[in-house]
Order: structure tokens, then sequence, then C-alpha cells
């Protein structure tokens, strides 16, 4: 049987690549590939956590709650993570990402085609006071000089419009709400449970098309 691959955030876009590059077998084995807020043309915050942070402070800055938050982040990835992930938010740079979905676009045309039918993408944004209070640094910060995010990812930085179709736009669901449970999300399993639900539903009415 064929499966249904998810993938959120950064997995997203890893997986979407990964199907780009074998069509073959994602025509053979896969069904459809869900997209759940992906980081699908990367997102500016990539750019300014491999740099200064100095802008992400001061969106901080008068909100104890986001301050503290801000300066317990910022101690952990100087001192602990920083060599961990400092390929993996430079490959969520914005001109990275979109230098690398225009060199597959250039390099793959023909599997482009074929699996533009199979994907299919799930964006939010949510208002910036609803957040989770680690969320809101950077929704702030996006918010501020960008537009509408998810508090990690712009809105329209959420998929490519050269492949797949939008499933759901949901207004209300930052990064984190619709794939992790609580403290880190502020809303009950019901929406996750309703997301999943859409998902089955969606991918059984295109299979009797």
């Amino acid at each position: 049987k064929k499966i249904v691959l998810i993938g959120h955030s950064k997995g997203s876009a890893e997986s979407l690549y990964t199907a780009v590059g074998n069509p073959d077998f994602f025509d053979a084995n896969v069904r459809a590939l869900i997209l759940i807020q992906g980081a699908m043309k990367g997102s500016p915050l990539g750019e300014e956590l491999a740099g200064s942070n100095m802008e992400l402070e001061q969106s901080a800055s008068g909100d104890k709650i986001r301050q503290g938050v801000f300066n317990t982040t910022k101690m952990v990835s100087q001192f602990a993570l920083i060599p961990l992930i400092e390929k993996g938010l430079n490959s969520i740079r914005t001109d990275q990402s979109l230098d690398r979905w225009e060199k597959l676009r250039k390099e793959s045309p023909e599997s482009i085609d074929r699996l533009k039918d199979k994907v299919f993408y799930i964006r939010s944004h949510k208002k910036l006071e609803e957040m989770t209070e680690v969320l809101q640094v950077t929704g702030y910060w996006l918010d501020l000089h960008f537009g509408k995010s998810d508090g990690m990812m712009l809105t329209t930085d959420q998929r490519l419009d050269e492949i797949g179709r939008d499933l759901l736009v949901v207004s209300g669901a930052d990064h984190a709400d619709l794939t992790v449970t609580r403290p880190i999300s502020k809303l009950p399993r019901e929406w996750r449970f309703a997301t999943t639900g859409l998902i089955v539903r969606e991918l059984y009415r295109d299979a009797r098309k």
C-alpha cells in the first residue's frame, strides 16, 4: 500500500526536496505529501538567529516573560546549541532556501510536474498576543518587519506556488499548535485531532475523484 508522508517546519522542506529528487520512488510508494507550516521559502529568522539577535532582543524588551524566555534561549544557544544548530539555521535562511528551490526547479522540471498533484500544504498564522510566550518574541519581530506569521514562518513562505495546493490555511494556530501538545502549545489536543481528521477526509475525497 502507498503511504502518506507528513512533514512539519523544516521537515516539510526536506521532504519535498527528497520527493523532487526521487520521483520514481514517490510515484511507486507515496500517495500524498502533507506539508505543515513548512519552511518552503525559508524564514527571515534564519538570517537573524544566525546573526547578532539584536532586533530579536529589542522585540523581547518591555515584557518580563518575553525577556526571560529570550535571555534563557540566548544563554543556552551561546554555550550549548550553536555548534549543533548553525547548519540548520543556515538551511532555513531565505536566500539559501530560494536558491536551493531554484536549482531544483531548473534541474528537475519533469519531477515537479509529476508530483504537483501529490503535494498539499497546511499553513497558518496567529495573533501575537495569543501565541505561546517563546513564539511571541520571534512572532513580534516577523509581524513588525514582514507580516502575518505563525511565530516562526511567514504564512506566505509556507508554500511554493509551482507545486501542490493548499489543503488548509488556519487562522489562529502558531508554529506549535498543530503538532505539539501543552505546555508548548496553548491549544487543546482537539485542534490536532481536527487537523488529522481533515487530512484523512481530503485524501479520501481526492481518492474518489
